[in-house]
């Protein structure tokens, strides 16, 4: 007798049991006989199907399970044990026959995102080309399928396009971007989620560059196709919104961003991470800063060393978050005139932008800047001109074969 024939007589047996439960139920009204007949059927199925099934689904069965328990460990805000359960899922995907690659694939995609949020993105990135690499292979081979590995594969090659942007490597993401809008647009394959990360993103990209309009148009429209979130598009739906808010903030609109601040705040606190989980901390940064420009110094304050909590207790004190909350409370200081506390936190925050962004990144730019205006406000003069930074160091994105492409200009001749 066939493994696929026992594996079916198995199941078979499942349904009379199912069936004679609610035969039973129907008679006797038992709650205790529904619930163990219920079990008892689910057991024999699994069984049969874990004993008798095909080899590659059997092997495959404890890599779904470990990065299931990873998924998890990532919501509860357990780290260290969702970096042991990918690293168990990658060992155990060697044995995976024709599933291999593809598993691979996707348990490197959830250690690379890991240590994206972590920071580490010296490690993430080549992570990322691994997963895309396992998802070509997979994709030739119809393992388990072309149509799911070339979603996989674009998905790793999302996930990698934003270590880039964090480093200010525009004109590496850029073509990631394109290539993924370009999918979009021809069919279906990368599903809503994903494909509306990819517009957002780029539009957080041309944010950071100062194209405003630009990336108000994109990042709506990632909305618009993300449409009524669940699961996680929850959390995905939150960080939308704030980085609207950063936008209408910058354009000085700020009643439409402390509305859509507060907005993203509910939504990250509804879904499945909760309030307290380290992945609310951008958008309690979004927040504060909307709240400082708006004036509303106590709350914008309250919600800077919320976020500042989070943040430390998950990643530690050097983490690249907390650049938004203290820089910040930097500025709410600056508007008490307490310049010296203003320096320290600015001082700090260069301190964590340093490790973590390339030097002619647009933040780190910033940050100099509004650290050299604080400490001639202090009349250490001599000092903020060695901060000022060169106005040559800012790139400029110009379009380019249908996308951009990042440049330094050229400094203005004297």
């Amino acid at each position: 007798m066939s493994r696929i024939h026992v594996s079916g007589m198995a199941l078979l047996l499942s349904f009379i049991l199912v069936g004679l439960l609610i035969l039973v139920c129907v008679l006797v009204g038992d709650i205790g006989i529904w619930f163990g007949l219920g079990v008892l059927g689910l057991y024999t199925s699994l069984v049969g199907i874990a004993i008798f099934g095909r080899p590659s689904v059997r092997e495959a069965l404890p890599v779904l399970i470990a990065l299931k328990r990873a998924e998890r460990a990532f919501v509860r805000g357990d780290f260290a044990t969702m970096e042991s359960l990918c690293g168990r899922a990658i060992a155990q995907s060697e044995a995976c026959g024709r599933y291999r690659d593809f598993l691979t694939g996707a348990a490197l995609v959830e250690l690379g995102y890991l240590y994206h949020i972590q920071g580490r993105w010296a490690d993430c990135e080549p992570i990322f080309l691994r997963a895309v690499s396992h998802f070509d292979v997979a994709g030739r081979e119809g393992s388990p399928s072309n149509t799911v590995a070339s979603r996989s594969a674009m998905i790793g090659r999302l996930n990698l396009a934003s270590p880039y942007i964090n480093q200010g490597r525009f004109a590496e993401a850029e073509p990631v971007y394109r290539e993924i809008d370009a999918s979009t647009k021809k069919d279906s394959t990368l599903g809503p989620l994903y494909s509306a990360l990819g517009v957002y993103n780029r539009g957080q990209m041309l944010g950071v560059l100062g194209r405003l309009e630009e990336a108000e148009v994109l990042t709506r429209r990632a909305m618009t196709m993300l449409g009524r979130p669940h699961g996680r598009g929850k959390q995905v739906s939150a960080f939308f919104m704030a980085g609207l808010a950063d936008i209408c903030q910058l354009q000085v609109r700020l009643d439409e961003a402390v509305t859509l601040a507060r907005a993203a705040v509910e939504a990250g606190n509804n879904s499945v991470f909760g309030a307290r989980h380290a992945v609310q901390t951008p958008i309690l940064n979004a927040l504060a800063e909307v709240l400082r420009a708006r004036g509303i110094f106590d709350e914008a304050e309250r919600t800077c060393l919320r976020s500042q909590t989070l943040t430390e207790k998950a990643f530690g004190p050097d983490h690249f978050w907390l650049d938004g909350c203290l820089g910040t409370l930097a500025r709410i200081r600056v508007a008490h005139g307490r310049h010296a506390e203003a320096a320290n936190l600015l001082l700090q925050c260069l301190s964590i932008l340093e490790k973590a962004v390339v030097p002619t990144h647009a933040k780190r730019l910033d940050r100099r800047a509004e650290y050299a205006k604080v400490l001639h406000l202090l009349g250490r003069h001599q000092e903020a001109i060695q901060w000022e930074p060169p106005a040559a160091e800012v790139p400029v994105l110009e379009k380019a074969d249908g996308g951009y492409t990042a440049r330094i200009p050229e400094p203005p001749r004297r």
